[in-house]
Order: C-alpha cells, then sequence, then structure tokens
C-alpha cells in the first residue's frame, strides 16, 4: 500500500465551549478513498473543516504528503493540492459555469492531463450545453456537479466532499458516483461526509464512522457491509 496522503492525529476542535471532535484520527493513502460516516452532529463536517483550515485546533496535527498542516491557511492548504467543496456548494450565482471554473483554477503541481474545462466537460457532460449559464440557474444536481468541477479545476491531489449526495435525485446521483469514479482513475485522492452508505459503499475502500466527535469504527469498506448491526447502531440503517 502507498504512503499515506492526508495524515489525521488525534484531532480536537472545541466550539463554544463544547468538545465537537474528540481524538480524530485516521490515513488516507494516495490514489485511495475514505468515507468518513456518522448521524448529523457527528463531526463529519467539522473533521472537513479542520483539514482544510476553516476551524481552529485546540489539539492534533493534520499532515499533507508528510508536511504539518498547522500554520498553513485555507488559501495555502487549496495551492498545496488540497481541493474542498463544502455542503452549501457556494458556487458563485452570477458567474457563468465558465467563469466559476476559472475562479477555481490553480495550475497544475507538476502532473500530467490537467483538469482544463474540455476534460471537465467530458467528466460533467450536462455542463457543457451550459456553460454560459449563471450558476443561479442551474437544477441542485448540476450545481453540485459544477462545485465538484471547480474543485477539480485547481488541480488537487486530495479532494474533501462534504455531503455530495444530499438532497439530489438517484438518477443524479449515479451521475455523481460515476463522475467521481473516472476522477479517481486519474490518482485523485478522495476522502468524503456522507451520511447514504449506498453511495459510499461504492466509493470507498475505508470507512471512518464518528459518534459524537469520536472514531467508533476504521477499517475496511468491506468489513462495515458485512457487519448490519453496526450499521443500524451508528447508522440508523
Amino acid at each position: 500500500m502507498s504512503a499515506p496522503l492526508l495524515e489525521v492525529r488525534d484531532l480536537v476542535v472545541e466550539h463554544a465551549g463544547a468538545r465537537v471532535l474528540d481524538g480524530v484520527g485516521f490515513a488516507v493513502p494516495r490514489g485511495r478513498a475514505l468515507a468518513l460516516l456518522g448521524r448529523n452532529g457527528a463531526g463529519k463536517s467539522t473533521t472537513l473543516r479542520a483539514v482544510m483550515g476553516l476551524v481552529p485546533r485546540r489539539r492534533g496535527t493534520v499532515r499533507l504528503a508528510g508536511r504539518d498542516l498547522e500554520r498553513a491557511r485555507p488559501f495555502e492548504i487549496a495551492r498545496l493540492g488540497v481541493g474542498y467543496v463544502p455542503e452549501d456548494r457556494r458556487i458563485f450565482r452570477r458567474l457563468t459555469v465558465l467563469e466559476n471554473l476559472e475562479v477555481g483554477r490553480i495550475p497544475a503541481r507538476d502532473r500530467d492531463n490537467p483538469w482544463t474545462p474540455a476534460r471537465l466537460f467530458d467528466l460533467f457532460p450536462n455542463l457543457r450545453d451550459r456553460r454560459h449559464h449563471p450558476g443561479g440557474r442551474l437544477s441542485g444536481g448540476e450545481q453540485q456537479m459544477l462545485a465538484i468541477a471547480r474543485a477539480l479545476r485547481g488541480n488537487p491531489e486530495l479532494l474533501l466532499l462534504d455531503e455530495p449526495s444530499e438532497g439530489l435525485a438517484p438518477a443524479v446521483v449515479r451521475q455523481l458516483l460515476a463522475a467521481l469514479r473516472a476522477a479517481r482513475a486519474h490518482g485523485l485522492t478522495l476522502v468524503l461526509s456522507e451520511q447514504n452508505w449506498r453511495f459510499a459503499r461504492l466509493l470507498a475502500e475505508e470507512v471512518c464512522i464518528l459518534e459524537r466527535g469520536r472514531v467508533v469504527f476504521l477499517d475496511r469498506t468491506a468489513e462495515l457491509d458485512a457487519r448490519p448491526d453496526l450499521r443500524r447502531r451508528w447508522l440508523a440503517l
């Protein structure tokens, strides 16, 4: 197995005096995908935001390819090769699809096949026909595609996805799954926060379940797939 691209150790985050994350830790090898699972309020989104430098860490370390990100600001983390798709997408509603992609552009870091608009339109054909449309005129599924495409336009090695399938129709979820699998085929590493177990199990090889800010399960997806009792206990499935 390849060396970890992302390492999170003993991560502690507090908010308004409450401990939101309590010793969270995991590692993601290059080219692999890890799903953060758990109920609402378990700490999944906070974990991604902490990796991206968007919330302060009280304790713990986050390393990208061995580099400590403690003092790195979010824009610096992005330039180091981390893409982030927040739960609310944060697209620019008045900018066109092409303009949104240009906002996310970061030159490729010594990588072949950078994520150009042409490649992104091959990944998300729906966006090709709407490339001159303002983001606010897109459907919810198309806005999610645009948010992911904009993050990929930054040519990341690691992509953080917060609830990518939430609120989307099954047909759109299938499109996203196919697109993310295709992106992974080019060496992309993923960490996704999800409540949709069926979506996560088809994309990630490893699973980390959070419960009240703590890791209660960390293993291969196949191990959780074989344990419906654990899924019922921690995922309400």
